[in-house]
């Protein structure tokens, strides 16, 4: 920009929105700070430089990278949200679609919760803006996120299925490995026939290796032994996809003895092994089992609830 400027160029919103972006990419390989993000944003307030809808989208993306490392927040998100409001730049999609990630970012440490997310799908209603799968996709992923730390449930990923379904978004790979995440974290046996019934609803195209894992971690979670995924590894190879390491663990852990662990690992030799396959390995040789734990207890909101097969109609989905 410098060199632009020594030229004669004038340097206007977009090169700024560039280094904006360049700024958020540093941040996510922890190679830039919140100074960084403050030295531009004087850079452009010197120039006289007024900033326009995809500038506030890339200072966005940039505090939503800061956010792992603490040096931003969802208050930080909310000021620059209002700051445009103030400014008469309306918001795009774009630009609430990476809060969203935001609020995802910092619920992954514990400091955000569901109302967060869901209070961005009520934002965007006061702007006319509807949520796209983008947003969904997200407000899933922190909804895993906070489940983590016991402020969410299936319902709450449900009610976002069901918010799909009304709008006719067709759910793919990113929905459902994020919701039986969710599921696999709520660790109830009404949580995981839920995300079983949503796996099988599925397109066959929208299930691949991360969700064939996750959907065997979740049942392993609730006991469901060797034989379910042995099952799902069946069912996997019928739609082409191959184990790789995920799957493999999924597996092992969802064995109850050390000589099934063994067994599991010998019918997938080729499959690359992590340090997680050796610890099993290593447990199985010594006559113990993967580690395991009883399930939770039931959500009694999502007992009462349909299930998913009619809670969210098939022909909603595409299939």
């Amino acid at each position: 920009i410098d060199k632009a400027e020594s030229g004669g160029l004038l340097i206007g919103a977009r090169a700024f929105s560039g280094l904006t972006s360049l700024v958020a990419k540093a941040a996510g390989a922890g190679h830039a700070t919140r100074l960084d993000l403050d030295a531009v944003l004087e850079a452009m307030a010197t120039r006289g430089v007024v900033a326009d809808a995809t500038n506030y989208v890339s200072h966005m993306e940039a505090l939503a990278k800061l956010t792992r490392s603490g040096e931003a927040s969802i208050k930080d998100g909310v000021a620059l949200l209002q700051e445009m409001r103030s400014k008469k730049v309306e918001p795009t999609i774009e630009l609430f679609n990476v809060l969203m990630d935001l609020c995802a970012k910092a619920t992954s440490s514990g400091a955000g919760q569901p109302q967060d997310g869901f209070g961005i799908l009520q934002w965007m209603s006061s702007f006319s803006i509807e949520p796209d799968r983008t947003t969904y996709n997200t407000l899933l992923n922190l909804l895993a996120q906070s489940a983590r730390f016991g402020k969410a449930r299936a319902r709450h990923g449900l009610s976002v299925l069901e918010r799909m379904r009304q709008q006719g978004i067709a759910v793919d790979r990113y929905t459902v490995g994020s919701f039986l995440s969710l599921a696999k974290t709520d660790a109830s046996v009404s949580a995981v026939q839920l995300a079983r019934q949503v796996f099988e609803a599925t397109p066959a195209q929208e299930r691949n290796q991360r969700v064939y894992a996750l959907m065997m971690a979740a049942e392993a979670r609730v006991g469901k032994g060797r034989e379910g995924a042995q099952e799902l590894l069946d069912l996997a190879l019928a739609d082409g996809i191959q184990p790789n390491t995920y799957m493999l663990n999924a597996a092992l852990q969802a064995c109850k003895t050390a000589e099934e662990v063994l067994e599991m690992r010998a019918q997938l030799p080729h499959v690359a092994a992590d340090d997680l396959t050796r610890r099993l390995e290593k447990r199985a040789r010594t006559g113990l089992a993967p580690m395991s734990y009883p399930p939770k207890r039931d959500d009694p909101q999502l007992v009462e609830t349909p299930g998913y097969t009619t809670f969210v109609r098939p022909r909603s989905m595409n299939l």
